[in-house]
């Protein structure tokens, strides 16, 4: 079963490895639908900081507002609120394409 904080980690990091993948192989097909991509970009970005704060025991609320967990993640490494205005940018494609 698993429970260890590392076995919870290498979960998020597998999802989101997934969802760039599919992101990438969609963006590059030859009709990609833009929409998808970016919900999928939002996702994988949205699972790894989630990672990044887990290992960390940075607590962290059910969210999908990147921008939040950005804000959390620079709190341990000051580094990450230089991507607020960037990650700001896909938190809409969490909602809008489901």
């Amino acid at each position: 079963m698993k429970n260890s904080k590392a076995d919870l980690v290498r979960g998020w990091l597998e999802k989101a490895r997934r969802d760039l993948l599919t992101a990438e192989r969609g963006l590059n097909s030859a009709e990609p639908f833009t929409d998808i991509v970016c919900f999928h970009a939002q996702q994988a970005t949205e699972k790894h900081l989630k990672a990044y704060l887990l290992w960390h025991g940075i607590e962290f609320p059910r969210t999908h507002a990147l921008e939040d967990l950005v804000l959390l993640a620079a709190e341990k490494d000051a580094d990450f609120a230089l991507h607020k205005d960037e990650v700001t940018m896909l938190t809409p494609y969490a909602v809008e394409t489901r």
